[in-house]
This record gives structure tokens, sequence and C-alpha cells, in this order.
């Protein structure tokens, strides 16, 4: 193994921090849990023949009714067809209930994905929970009949919400199917929130190409900034799970350091691999081999919503049942692999507000982290005036428990410089939040993007591709990377922000509002949030510095 140029790499934390050079393999878009949205048991399944189930009643092999989640031709109706059943998920989760204007009525989990439609035009995707009355989305026409099957002539339309009502918290089931889609009480739904998501492996000749096509451009993303592409380089392997694919992993790395020997490349000896995982597979003796043969070079981050009582509810194996215990039956062996730079990416939603204190002392007392990064969603949580009352109560004990074990924690949402904002300034008006336009991404497809954020599946507009080349033709759109480095805090925010009092520290996905909402512009879902954060992270700082003896870790 060659010797890694760490202060070249500036690793913070176990995690890469982008300020080098990062390129991202998509190495599979599948995952040993199935984090699922569903349905009540009694919800009515449209089968192939045009019959109905309750979904409860589904088994593997059913036929259903599927559509094409793309819409091929623009403004065009979405034709249905036969689906096969591969798996049946089951958990508990609170439901609302949808009310149309057809007469009909659909229950619910919040997060589960709608076909919406504009006009005549079925357009994209939306979770349940952020559809307001008013809205259309995707129904199947009732009326046909079984004696009338035609495919060709069936086809989606759509139905008005005229209510939107609170359900209640019950057993909730999901199904599986080979299109990714289904019809529940007439209305077009999918079957994950990655809405284009399908279980597959990145070919290994794409990734090889891709290599390829980095080590033999001197400046593959279309930059003057020579400090990007001239420090050390970052591989980095996402999924689904990447430690699905082990050994593709270790092919991808023995390739790049066969090519990057071979020409002599300035990063032969200054790279580091970065994989992110949900922490379950450390068990498998092909993984423990991988992460063994590249210990030293590789880090390893693992994403852990908090407590089990959230994690649980979030990630979920197939049966329903949680990954927390996976997780720990291996926890020690993560432990002893990263060492100081042990941490994790806790992701909070609305659902996470009141554990955000007992899952910050999970992680440390429990999980005996020191490092602990924790952020909101980006998207619209449609949060009420209670979960701000219970944020502020949330954060008033997180900090007084940071406080109190100073020495021997961090929490980055209230660091000195993440959490505490100041006004945009002169300097600050032409950057990014982020790496975005700087970050190639090879997705399955072989097609390569600005950052892994524009890859197909986590776009929830159709008939957009932001690629910026391909395995076949190489980057023959680099203009897109300049494109995405140029919206800048001064182009895209709205004056509540360029005058905000904390904008400094207000992050935004540039790729997760274009891969939304198809243009680009700055996510202000946070706004209240980041305000509270502020506040509390200047109380904390306030009385940390009001003794002069104290030491952060």
């Amino acid at each position: 193994m060659q010797e890694v140029h760490l202060e070249e790499l500036k690793l913070i934390n176990g995690l890469t921090q982008y300020e080098g050079f990062n390129i991202t393999f998509q190495v599979t878009d599948d995952c040993n849990l199935k984090c699922t949205y569903c349905l009540p048991k009694n919800a009515k399944i449209l089968m192939s023949d045009f019959s109905l189930k309750n979904i409860q009643d589904i088994v593997i092999d059913d036929n259903i009714l599927g559509f094409d989640e793309f819409n091929i031709i623009p403004g065009a109706h979405r034709k249905v067809f036969p689906s096969k059943v591969i798996e049946l998920y089951k958990k508990q989760d609170a439901t609302i209930i949808l009310v149309l204007d057809n007469g009909s009525e659909l229950e619910i989990t919040k997060e589960h994905p709608i076909l919406t439609t504009r006009g005549s035009s079925i357009y994209s995707w939306k979770q349940a929970g952020k559809l307001k009355v008013g809205e259309d989305i995707g129904i199947f026409p009732n009326h046909i009949e079984n004696k009338n099957i035609d495919y060709n002539k069936t086809l989606l339309t759509k139905a008005k919400i005229i209510n939107i009502l609170p359900g209640k918290n019950q057993d909730v089931y999901n199904i599986g199917t080979d299109s990714r889609t289904y019809i529940a009480n007439y209305v077009a739904v999918h079957n994950c929130y990655e809405v284009n998501k399908k279980p597959g492996v990145l070919n290994l000749e794409y990734a090889k190409k891709f290599i390829d096509i980095i080590l033999e451009d001197n400046n593959p993303i279309n930059t003057d900034r020579s400090d990007i592409i001239n420090k050390g380089l970052i591989l980095d392997f996402i999924g689904g799970d990447a430690l699905m694919v082990p050994d593709l992993c270790d092919q991808i790395l023995q390739y790049f350091q066969f090519r990057a020997y071979e020409l002599n490349h300035k990063w032969k000896d200054r790279w580091r691999a970065s994989i992110s995982t949900n922490g379950t597979l450390f068990g498998d003796p092909k993984v423990q081999k991988f992460l063994e043969k590249y210990k030293g070079n590789l880090s390893i981050g693992i994403s852990i919503d908090g407590c089990p009582e959230i994690h649980d509810k979030n990630r979920v194996f197939r049966d329903g049942s949680g990954s927390m215990s996976t997780i720990m039956k291996h926890w020690d062996y993560y432990m002893n692999y990263m060492g100081e730079g042990a941490s994790t990416k806790a992701t909070l939603n609305k659902e996470s507000i009141p554990y955000i204190y007992e899952s910050i002392k999970f992680l440390h007392e429990e999980l005996k982290l020191s490092q602990i990064n924790m952020n909101f969603i980006f998207e619209d949580m449609h949060l009420e005036e209670e979960d701000y009352i219970e944020i502020e109560e949330q954060f008033k004990k997180v900090i007084d428990y940071i406080y109190e074990h100073k020495d021997d924690i961090h929490v980055n949402m209230f660091d000195k410089g993440f959490g505490i904002g100041s006004c945009m300034t002169d300097e600050s008006k032409d950057k990014g939040w982020c790496g975005a336009g700087s970050m190639p991404c090879l997705s399955l497809n072989g097609k390569i993007y600005p950052c892994f954020r524009f890859t197909p599946n986590t776009m929830h507009k159709d008939n957009i591709d932001f690629s910026v080349g391909d395995v076949t033709n190489g980057l023959n759109r680099k203009d897109r990377f300049e494109i995405v480095r140029q919206q800048t805090r001064e182009k895209i925010s709205p004056d509540s922000c360029k005058f905000c009092d904390v904008e400094s520290s207000c992050a935004w996905c540039i790729g997760g509002t274009y891969s939304e909402f198809g243009e680009f512009s700055r996510n202000t879902n946070l706004c209240r949030i980041k305000k509270l954060i502020d506040k509390y992270s200047r109380i904390y700082w306030k009385r940390y510095n009001e003794n002069s003896n104290c030491t952060q870790a």
C-alpha cells in the first residue's frame, strides 16, 4: 500500500472533507435495508386482470398492474402493463388520508411517493405528506371492466385532492414490483423514496473507462482552480450500500493504482478511498477482507439516525425489523478499524425532533463516538409551531450535555464555525456551499454527472439529464461543471438570504433542488431551524468562553 498524503487530503472526523479532487463511483443502486413507505392492510391493489386485492393479501409472484415511471413522450399519458411482485414489506407507521374529487380515498404514509399531474400531463413524483388540497394526482380510471382488458388503451388520468385528513398509527404494508410502480385505491404510487431506484451493480468496464477519462485529462472538470485538481484524489464509493459489492470496490481500486502508476500520475501516491455504509455488513468475511486490505487508505462513514427508537423507524430490513441490533453486533469492529476517526452522520426529519437529545446521548455514551455529525434533511418537512417549540426544548438539553462532556465530544451542528452564522460578505457572494460542479460521479448507466445528487436515482423530475459526459464519449459537456459552479450565493439566493444575519452557516443542496424542481435555486426550508441552531450555538459558546480554562476536544 502506498503512502497517503493526509495533510493534502484534509480529513476530518474520519470522513473526507471536500478540498481536493473527489470522484464518485455509484457501485450499486441496491441496499440490504428496505426503508419503505406503506399503505394500510385493506388498501386495494389493482391486479393485472383489473381485479382488486387487499395489500396484506398480496404474495410474491402476484401479477399487479404497473406503469412506466418515466414520461417517454412529454405531455403524454402513461400506459399500464402487467408487473410482478418481487418483495413484500410490513412495519408500523402513522398515515394520512387523501380525499379525491372522484369520490375515492387513499390512506398512506406521508413519505410514500405519488405521481402528480400538471394540466393533462403526468409529470413528477411527490411525497404524500407534501401534497396540498387542490393538487392533481395520477389515478387509474376505475370504470374499466375486466372483460375489456386492453393495456394499449388503458391510460392513467388524474383526480384532484379536496381534503387531507389525519390517519392513525397502524401496521402498514408495501410491495416491491419489477416496474417499481403500482396502483393503490386507483392512485398511481411508487415503491420507494428514491423514485428511480432499480437494483443493479456498476459495470466494471464502465468504472475502468471512467478512471481512464479522469487520469488522462489534465483538467477534467474545466476549471482554472489548480488547487482543486492538484491535490490528493479521493475515490468515493456510494450505493445503495457500497459494502454490498466489496469485490467490485477492490477491483476498481486495483485498476486505479495500476493506471496511476502506468501513467506516473501525480495522484499515484496521493489518494484515499471513502465509503458510506449503513453499518450492517461488517460481519461479512468478504467485507472484512476488503477493509483490511485498504486499511490506512480507507475512510468509512456510517449512517446512524440516532437512538434505536428513531433509527429503527427509518432504517429497517425487509421483514420490518430495525437494523440497530445488527449494527451493534459488529460495532466494536468498526470502532477498532477507524480508531479516533470513528464518526457517524445522523439525518434528522420531523419524526426525529423529539429524539435529538436522546440520540446524541446514545451515540456518545452507548456507541462511544466523540465525533457526531448531524443534520436535518433539506426537503420541506411541513413543520408546525409545536415542532419548533420542541426543537428549542431539545437544543436546550443538547447544549447542556455538550458542555458537560466538552472534553470528549464534538457535535458539528453546534460547532463554532458551522453553527454560528453571519451576513453574506463580498467574498462569499461568488461562492457556493459545497463542491458540486467539481465532483464528477459515475452512475450505473455509464453516464457522468456533476455530483451524485444529479444521478437518476435521486432525480424527481422526468426527462431531465444533466450529465457531463459518459464512458463512451468522455467528458463532452464540461461546460455543465461550470454551470453548476456558477450557482453562487449572489446568483441564486432570495433577498431574505442575502440580508440574513446567519446566512453563512445556512447549507443548501444545489443538486437536490435541481432534481426536485428542474432548475437551480436555493432551498430555504431550513431557514427557521438554522436560526435556532445559531441561537443555541451562541448560547453554548458564550458559556464556554466565560470559562477560560475550558478546552474543547
